[in-house]
């Protein structure tokens, strides 16, 4: 793995959030290079009584230019100061494809910076 050279880089907008006790759940969407048009939910599971780092999972969904559609679980661990966050998870494509992808969040302005790096 190359941490030097992702192999996609793309803003995501988060499109809702829904807050529970013990979580909060975020749905975004983007367009990530080679995966087209990218949807997905992750939830945020708070660790410790500060909520300012944790677990997360979800799923998401790509559709590609040809109409293809790929999936993918993602688990991962976040950390936050403040309205901004970093998202770090890894994720596994039906179609092979096994990354590292890394997100700066800005909550406030509802979006996210990402990086996506191949595990292969």
């Amino acid at each position: 793995m190359d941490l030097a050279n992702p192999i996609e880089q793309a803003d995501v907008a988060l499109t809702s959030m829904t807050v529970h006790d013990d979580s909060t759940t975020v749905n975004f969407e983007g367009e990530i290079g080679k995966y087209g048009a990218v949807f997905g939910t992750i939830t945020l599971t708070s660790l410790y009584e500060g909520k300012n780092r944790g677990l997360l999972d979800g799923n998401a969904r790509a559709i590609l230019e040809d109409g293809t559609m790929l999936s993918s679980p993602i688990t991962g661990t976040w950390t936050r100061d403040g309205g901004e966050a970093k998202f770090f998870f890894c994720d596994c494509v039906d179609n092979g494809d096994q990354n590292f992808v890394v997100w700066d969040v800005n909550f406030r302005e509802k979006k996210a910076s990402i990086r996506v790096y191949s595990l292969l």
